[in-house]
């Protein structure tokens, strides 16, 4: 339970930092449109919103992984629906 938790927080900075990102790379690009700066500044903008996704990514498997390791913890599982019977006919 402890481990949802701290990865959940975990994913919430992580999500924080992608939006921060992603407005830095919008703000990247139109400085560039407007010939305030040069496209090494967009590409480095483009590479930082790539890492904090995939960082945003990695901290969801994080929190999934740790929610079904307390299910099995708790002994709980899950109900496979069976395949309907096709009848021949």
């Amino acid at each position: 339970l402890v481990n949802v938790r701290q990865y959940k927080a975990q994913e919430a900075i992580a999500q924080s930092k992608q939006e921060t990102a992603k407005k830095m790379l919008e703000v990247a690009q139109n400085r560039y449109k407007a010939g305030y700066s040069a496209y090494i500044d967009v590409l480095d903008a483009q590479r930082s919103h790539h890492e904090a996704t995939q960082a945003c990514v990695q901290s969801r498997q994080h929190v999934l992984v740790a929610t079904v390791d307390l299910f099995k913890a708790l002994g709980r599982g899950w109900n496979v629906p069976q395949a309907d019977k096709v009848t021949g006919k």
